[in-house]
Protein backbone atom coordinates (compact mmCIF):
# COMPACT_ATOMS: atom_id res chain seq x y z
CA UNK A 1 0.00 0.00 0.00
CA UNK A 2 1.20 3.50 -0.83
CA UNK A 3 -1.51 5.26 1.25
CA UNK A 4 -1.56 4.84 4.97
CA UNK A 5 -2.83 6.64 8.09
CA UNK A 6 -0.77 8.98 10.46
CA UNK A 7 -1.81 10.06 13.71
CA UNK A 8 -2.10 13.82 13.86
CA UNK A 9 -3.14 16.01 17.07
CA UNK A 10 -4.22 18.57 14.61
CA UNK A 11 -6.79 17.29 13.10
CA UNK A 12 -10.55 16.83 15.01
CA UNK A 13 -10.38 12.86 13.87
CA UNK A 14 -6.90 12.42 15.16
CA UNK A 15 -5.40 11.67 12.19
CA UNK A 16 -4.50 12.40 8.43
CA UNK A 17 -3.24 10.49 5.67
CA UNK A 18 0.03 9.90 3.93
CA UNK A 19 1.11 9.13 0.13
CA UNK A 20 4.43 7.04 0.30
CA UNK A 21 6.37 5.30 -2.29
CA UNK A 22 9.39 4.46 -3.75
CA UNK A 23 10.69 5.26 -7.02
CA UNK A 24 13.81 5.73 -8.96
CA UNK A 25 14.95 9.08 -11.02
CA UNK A 26 18.25 8.44 -13.44
CA UNK A 27 18.56 4.83 -12.06
CA UNK A 28 18.80 6.02 -8.57
CA UNK A 29 16.48 4.49 -5.80
CA UNK A 30 14.07 7.75 -4.02
CA UNK A 31 11.33 7.43 -1.56
CA UNK A 32 8.28 9.95 -2.16
CA UNK A 33 5.99 11.37 0.88
CA UNK A 34 3.33 13.70 1.86
CA UNK A 35 1.44 14.05 4.37
CA UNK A 36 -1.30 15.71 5.91
CA UNK A 37 -4.32 15.26 3.34
CA UNK A 38 -7.58 15.08 5.12
CA UNK A 39 -9.20 12.09 3.60
CA UNK A 40 -7.74 8.80 1.77
CA UNK A 41 -9.53 10.60 -1.05
CA UNK A 42 -7.21 13.52 -1.40
CA UNK A 43 -4.46 11.01 -0.40
CA UNK A 44 -5.19 9.29 -3.84
CA UNK A 45 -5.59 12.37 -5.96
CA UNK A 46 -2.59 13.71 -5.19
CA UNK A 47 -0.51 9.91 -5.49
CA UNK A 48 -1.81 9.96 -9.11
CA UNK A 49 -0.92 13.49 -9.65
CA UNK A 50 2.50 12.80 -8.52
CA UNK A 51 3.05 9.37 -10.62
CA UNK A 52 1.63 10.96 -13.69
CA UNK A 53 4.75 13.45 -13.02
CA UNK A 54 6.99 10.99 -12.94
CA UNK A 55 5.59 9.18 -16.00
CA UNK A 56 5.57 12.13 -18.09
CA UNK A 57 8.74 13.50 -16.90
CA UNK A 58 10.99 10.87 -15.27
CA UNK A 59 11.33 13.19 -11.68
CA UNK A 60 8.84 14.64 -9.19
CA UNK A 61 9.12 18.79 -9.04
CA UNK A 62 10.91 19.31 -5.85
CA UNK A 63 10.26 22.55 -5.47
CA UNK A 64 6.25 22.10 -3.99
CA UNK A 65 5.75 19.21 -2.52
CA UNK A 66 7.79 18.15 0.08
CA UNK A 67 7.25 19.16 3.73
CA UNK A 68 9.49 19.37 6.42
CA UNK A 69 8.66 15.72 7.76
CA UNK A 70 8.38 14.41 4.29
CA UNK A 71 12.84 15.50 4.23
CA UNK A 72 13.57 14.16 7.52
CA UNK A 73 12.14 10.96 6.95
CA UNK A 74 14.03 10.61 4.12
CA UNK A 75 16.93 12.06 5.73
CA UNK A 76 16.57 9.06 8.11
CA UNK A 77 16.56 6.56 5.43
CA UNK A 78 19.60 8.24 3.26
CA UNK A 79 21.49 11.27 4.88
CA UNK A 80 22.85 9.87 8.27
CA UNK A 81 25.80 8.41 7.02
CA UNK A 82 28.22 10.95 8.32
CA UNK A 83 26.42 10.97 11.66
CA UNK A 84 27.10 8.86 15.12
CA UNK A 85 24.01 6.62 15.82
CA UNK A 86 23.65 9.14 19.69
CA UNK A 87 23.52 11.77 16.99
CA UNK A 88 20.74 9.99 14.69
CA UNK A 89 18.67 9.42 18.44
CA UNK A 90 19.49 13.03 19.74
CA UNK A 91 17.82 13.98 16.11
CA UNK A 92 14.78 11.79 16.46
CA UNK A 93 14.17 12.95 19.57
CA UNK A 94 13.99 16.51 19.40
CA UNK A 95 11.92 16.36 15.97
CA UNK A 96 9.28 14.04 17.64
CA UNK A 97 8.96 16.07 21.00
CA UNK A 98 9.84 19.71 19.43
CA UNK A 99 9.08 19.86 15.92
CA UNK A 100 6.34 17.19 14.62
CA UNK A 101 2.52 19.03 14.45
CA UNK A 102 4.66 22.03 15.29
CA UNK A 103 6.46 22.97 11.98
CA UNK A 104 6.27 19.16 10.13
CA UNK A 105 4.18 19.55 7.93
CA UNK A 106 5.48 23.16 6.72
CA UNK A 107 6.79 23.52 3.06
CA UNK A 108 10.36 22.87 2.79
CA UNK A 109 10.83 25.73 0.59
CA UNK A 110 9.42 27.99 3.15
CA UNK A 111 12.07 27.09 5.40
CA UNK A 112 14.19 29.72 3.91
CA UNK A 113 12.34 32.32 5.23
CA UNK A 114 14.19 33.58 8.41
CA UNK A 115 10.68 35.10 10.22
CA UNK A 116 9.54 31.17 10.13
CA UNK A 117 12.33 29.73 11.80
CA UNK A 118 13.47 33.01 14.08
CA UNK A 119 9.32 32.72 15.47
CA UNK A 120 9.37 29.23 15.78
CA UNK A 121 12.07 29.62 18.26
CA UNK A 122 10.60 32.71 20.00
CA UNK A 123 7.49 30.33 20.68
CA UNK A 124 9.95 28.52 23.04
CA UNK A 125 11.58 31.02 25.19
CA UNK A 126 9.88 29.46 28.31
CA UNK A 127 12.17 26.11 27.35
CA UNK A 128 15.83 26.00 28.97
CA UNK A 129 18.21 26.96 26.31
CA UNK A 130 20.06 23.87 26.03
CA UNK A 131 17.27 22.39 24.79
CA UNK A 132 16.58 24.67 22.55
CA UNK A 133 20.09 24.53 21.23
CA UNK A 134 19.73 20.88 20.56
CA UNK A 135 16.21 21.70 18.71
CA UNK A 136 18.07 24.16 16.61
CA UNK A 137 20.76 21.30 16.13
CA UNK A 138 18.59 19.11 14.87
CA UNK A 139 16.65 21.38 12.47
CA UNK A 140 19.81 22.02 11.19
CA UNK A 141 21.19 18.78 9.91
CA UNK A 142 17.63 18.10 8.19
CA UNK A 143 18.16 21.61 6.32
CA UNK A 144 21.49 21.15 5.26
CA UNK A 145 20.36 17.61 3.66
CA UNK A 146 17.80 19.33 2.71
CA UNK A 147 20.57 21.34 0.27
CA UNK A 148 22.10 18.29 -0.66
CA UNK A 149 19.47 16.84 -1.98
CA UNK A 150 18.64 20.21 -3.85
CA UNK A 151 14.94 21.11 -1.94
CA UNK A 152 16.13 23.92 -1.18
CA UNK A 153 19.28 26.17 -2.14
CA UNK A 154 19.99 27.86 1.36
CA UNK A 155 18.37 28.46 4.58
CA UNK A 156 19.30 31.17 7.23
CA UNK A 157 19.12 29.05 10.44
CA UNK A 158 22.61 30.10 11.57
CA UNK A 159 21.02 33.87 12.13
CA UNK A 160 18.56 32.90 13.99
CA UNK A 161 18.66 34.25 17.79
CA UNK A 162 18.02 30.96 20.57
CA UNK A 163 16.24 31.95 24.27
CA UNK A 164 15.51 30.35 26.62
CA UNK A 165 16.00 29.39 30.66
CA UNK A 166 19.08 28.97 32.01
CA UNK A 167 19.12 26.24 34.56
CA UNK A 168 22.71 26.09 34.12
CA UNK A 169 23.50 26.56 38.08
CA UNK A 170 26.44 29.25 38.87
CA UNK A 171 28.50 27.77 41.22
CA UNK A 172 27.74 24.51 39.72
CA UNK A 173 31.20 21.63 40.69
CA UNK A 174 32.18 19.99 38.29
CA UNK A 175 34.85 18.36 40.56
CA UNK A 176 33.98 15.05 42.88
CA UNK A 177 35.71 15.07 46.45
CA UNK A 178 37.71 12.14 47.04
CA UNK A 179 35.32 11.87 50.27
CA UNK A 180 32.31 11.24 48.29
CA UNK A 181 33.55 9.19 45.70
CA UNK A 182 34.31 6.63 48.93
CA UNK A 183 30.94 7.32 50.26
CA UNK A 184 29.43 6.20 46.57
CA UNK A 185 31.68 3.17 46.18
CA UNK A 186 30.90 1.94 49.53
CA UNK A 187 27.51 2.21 49.02
CA UNK A 188 27.62 0.11 46.05
CA UNK A 189 29.82 -2.50 47.04
CA UNK A 190 27.74 -3.31 50.56
CA UNK A 191 24.75 -3.43 48.39
CA UNK A 192 26.26 -7.05 47.14
CA UNK A 193 24.54 -6.54 43.94
CA UNK A 194 26.17 -8.36 40.76
CA UNK A 195 25.12 -5.12 38.62
CA UNK A 196 26.72 -2.38 41.27
CA UNK A 197 29.54 -4.04 41.52
CA UNK A 198 30.00 -4.06 38.11
CA UNK A 199 29.20 -0.28 38.21
CA UNK A 200 31.73 0.15 40.73
CA UNK A 201 34.57 -0.44 38.31
CA UNK A 202 33.08 1.51 35.77
CA UNK A 203 33.76 4.62 38.38
CA UNK A 204 36.64 3.59 38.65
CA UNK A 205 38.12 3.12 35.08
CA UNK A 206 35.92 6.88 35.05
CA UNK A 207 38.20 8.30 38.00
CA UNK A 208 41.78 6.80 37.39
CA UNK A 209 41.34 6.99 33.01
CA UNK A 210 38.65 9.57 32.00
CA UNK A 211 36.88 7.61 29.81
CA UNK A 212 33.74 8.95 28.48
CA UNK A 213 30.62 6.45 29.83
CA UNK A 214 29.44 5.15 26.48
CA UNK A 215 33.60 4.08 26.31
CA UNK A 216 33.46 2.04 29.64
CA UNK A 217 30.60 -0.06 28.90
CA UNK A 218 31.88 -1.13 25.55
CA UNK A 219 35.05 -2.59 26.98
CA UNK A 220 35.88 -5.94 27.27
CA UNK A 221 38.74 -8.25 28.57
CA UNK A 222 40.55 -8.58 25.94
CA UNK A 223 40.76 -4.22 25.78
CA UNK A 224 42.85 -5.06 29.65
CA UNK A 225 46.28 -6.31 29.14
CA UNK A 226 47.80 -6.92 32.15
CA UNK A 227 51.55 -7.34 31.25
CA UNK A 228 52.14 -4.43 29.73
CA UNK A 229 49.44 -2.08 31.79
CA UNK A 230 47.75 -1.03 29.04
CA UNK A 231 43.66 -0.42 28.11
CA UNK A 232 42.95 -0.08 24.48
CA UNK A 233 39.68 1.60 23.63
CA UNK A 234 38.57 1.50 20.32
CA UNK A 235 34.30 1.48 20.50
CA UNK A 236 31.82 3.13 22.30
CA UNK A 237 28.19 1.35 23.43
CA UNK A 238 25.09 2.36 21.33
CA UNK A 239 22.32 2.45 23.92
CA UNK A 240 20.32 6.15 23.63
CA UNK A 241 16.65 5.11 23.30
CA UNK A 242 17.40 1.30 23.13
CA UNK A 243 16.24 -1.90 24.32
CA UNK A 244 18.52 -3.81 26.60
CA UNK A 245 18.34 -6.64 24.04
CA UNK A 246 19.45 -4.08 21.31
CA UNK A 247 22.66 -2.63 23.22
CA UNK A 248 25.90 -2.88 21.01
CA UNK A 249 29.20 -1.42 20.51
CA UNK A 250 30.15 0.62 17.94
CA UNK A 251 33.76 1.64 16.29
CA UNK A 252 32.54 4.97 15.47
CA UNK A 253 33.86 6.99 18.07
CA UNK A 254 33.56 10.49 19.37
CA UNK A 255 36.74 11.83 17.03
CA UNK A 256 39.41 9.34 15.75
CA UNK A 257 41.87 10.95 19.29
CA UNK A 258 39.20 9.07 20.74
CA UNK A 259 40.44 5.41 19.92
CA UNK A 260 43.93 4.76 21.99
CA UNK A 261 45.63 2.74 24.50
CA UNK A 262 46.48 4.21 27.45
CA UNK A 263 48.34 3.29 30.42
CA UNK A 264 47.13 2.18 33.22
CA UNK A 265 47.69 2.70 36.63
CA UNK A 266 48.67 0.55 39.41
CA UNK A 267 45.58 1.20 41.76
CA UNK A 268 43.17 0.50 38.43
CA UNK A 269 45.31 -2.58 37.77
CA UNK A 270 44.57 -3.97 40.95
CA UNK A 271 41.28 -3.45 41.07
CA UNK A 272 40.82 -5.07 37.90
CA UNK A 273 42.35 -8.10 38.54
CA UNK A 274 40.33 -8.73 41.32
CA UNK A 275 37.03 -8.32 39.83
CA UNK A 276 38.36 -10.45 36.62
CA UNK A 277 38.28 -13.04 39.23
CA UNK A 278 34.76 -12.25 40.18
CA UNK A 279 33.75 -11.63 36.35
CA UNK A 280 33.29 -15.01 34.31
CA UNK A 281 31.67 -12.84 31.91
CA UNK A 282 33.80 -11.43 28.83
CA UNK A 283 32.11 -8.17 29.01
CA UNK A 284 34.08 -5.83 31.40
CA UNK A 285 30.56 -4.00 32.55
CA UNK A 286 27.68 -6.32 32.53
CA UNK A 287 24.93 -7.68 34.40
CA UNK A 288 24.70 -11.16 36.11
CA UNK A 289 23.82 -12.64 32.11
CA UNK A 290 27.14 -11.76 31.50
CA UNK A 291 25.29 -8.85 28.82
CA UNK A 292 25.50 -5.01 28.57
CA UNK A 293 24.51 -2.51 31.71
CA UNK A 294 22.69 0.31 30.00
CA UNK A 295 24.71 3.57 30.95
CA UNK A 296 21.52 5.35 31.77
CA UNK A 297 20.78 3.11 34.55
CA UNK A 298 24.12 3.74 35.94
CA UNK A 299 23.56 7.83 35.46
CA UNK A 300 19.83 7.50 36.87
CA UNK A 301 21.43 5.84 39.62
CA UNK A 302 23.51 8.14 40.65
CA UNK A 303 21.32 11.34 40.56
CA UNK A 304 19.44 9.40 43.28
CA UNK A 305 22.10 8.41 45.79
CA UNK A 306 23.71 12.21 44.59
CA UNK A 307 20.34 13.08 46.80
CA UNK A 308 19.91 9.86 49.04
CA UNK A 309 23.95 10.64 50.34
CA UNK A 310 23.94 13.69 50.11
CA UNK A 311 27.01 14.03 47.68
CA UNK A 312 27.66 15.98 44.43
CA UNK A 313 28.32 13.88 41.65
CA UNK A 314 27.90 12.17 38.47
CA UNK A 315 29.96 10.29 35.79
CA UNK A 316 31.08 12.91 33.32
CA UNK A 317 32.71 14.78 36.89
CA UNK A 318 35.11 11.42 36.84
CA UNK A 319 36.74 12.94 33.84
CA UNK A 320 36.93 16.55 34.69
CA UNK A 321 38.44 15.70 37.85
CA UNK A 322 41.06 14.18 36.12
CA UNK A 323 41.12 16.91 33.96
CA UNK A 324 41.76 18.89 36.79
CA UNK A 325 44.43 16.50 38.71
CA UNK A 326 46.46 17.04 35.67
CA UNK A 327 46.35 21.31 35.76
CA UNK A 328 46.63 21.05 39.63
CA UNK A 329 50.07 18.49 38.61
CA UNK A 330 51.51 20.76 35.69
CA UNK A 331 50.73 18.57 33.33
CA UNK A 332 51.92 19.77 29.76
CA UNK A 333 48.81 20.64 27.82
CA UNK A 334 50.19 18.06 24.84
CA UNK A 335 50.51 15.31 27.15
CA UNK A 336 46.67 16.06 28.71
CA UNK A 337 45.19 16.02 25.42
CA UNK A 338 46.50 12.49 24.77
CA UNK A 339 45.38 11.31 28.12
CA UNK A 340 41.91 13.09 27.93
CA UNK A 341 41.84 12.01 23.95
CA UNK A 342 40.54 15.14 22.66
CA UNK A 343 40.24 15.87 18.96
CA UNK A 344 41.63 19.55 19.51
CA UNK A 345 44.38 20.78 22.16
CA UNK A 346 41.77 24.01 21.86
CA UNK A 347 39.36 21.92 23.34
CA UNK A 348 42.49 20.95 26.60
CA UNK A 349 42.96 24.51 26.42
CA UNK A 350 39.60 25.19 27.30
CA UNK A 351 39.54 23.24 30.16
CA UNK A 352 42.93 24.30 31.55
CA UNK A 353 42.00 27.80 31.30
CA UNK A 354 38.72 27.27 32.96
CA UNK A 355 40.14 25.08 35.89
CA UNK A 356 43.52 27.15 36.51
CA UNK A 357 41.06 30.37 36.58
CA UNK A 358 39.22 28.83 39.34
CA UNK A 359 42.29 27.41 40.79
CA UNK A 360 43.76 30.95 41.25
CA UNK A 361 39.86 32.78 42.34
CA UNK A 362 40.11 29.71 45.35
CA UNK A 363 44.26 30.14 45.54
CA UNK A 364 42.74 34.20 46.38
CA UNK A 365 39.81 33.16 48.43
CA UNK A 366 41.83 30.96 51.08
CA UNK A 367 44.48 33.06 51.57
CA UNK A 368 41.98 35.87 52.44
CA UNK A 369 40.05 33.76 54.57
CA UNK A 370 42.67 32.08 56.44
CA UNK A 371 45.07 35.56 56.88
CA UNK A 372 42.68 37.87 56.57
CA UNK A 373 43.18 41.99 57.00
CA UNK A 374 41.31 41.64 60.18
CA UNK A 375 42.65 38.84 61.62
CA UNK A 376 46.24 40.28 61.56
CA UNK A 377 44.94 43.33 62.85
CA UNK A 378 43.91 41.67 65.60
CA UNK A 379 46.79 39.87 66.35
CA UNK A 380 48.75 42.59 66.34
CA UNK A 381 47.07 44.11 68.66
CA UNK A 382 47.52 41.37 71.20
CA UNK A 383 51.05 40.53 70.52
CA UNK A 384 51.36 44.92 70.98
Amino acid sequence: MSIRQRKSKKTKNGYVWEVYFTYKERGIPKRYSKSGFASKKLAQDHETEIKAQLLDTGKINKDTTLTLHDVYLEFLEVGTNEYQENTITSTKQNFNTNMLDIISYIPIVDFTDYKLLQNYFNSRETYSIARNKNTKKALNRILNYAIKCGYIKSHPLHLVTVKGVDTTRVDKVNVIEEDDFNILINYLITSNKFMYRSFVIALYIGKYMGLRISETFALNKQDIDFQNDLITINKKLIYRGMKIEELHTSNKTKTKHSKSTMPMVLQLKEILLEWFNANSHEILICDENGWYCNPATLSNLLTKLSKRLDININYHMLRHTLATSLVLNDTDLKTAQEILRHGSISTTMDIYTHIDFTHKKQALNDVFEIKSVEKVSNKEKVIN
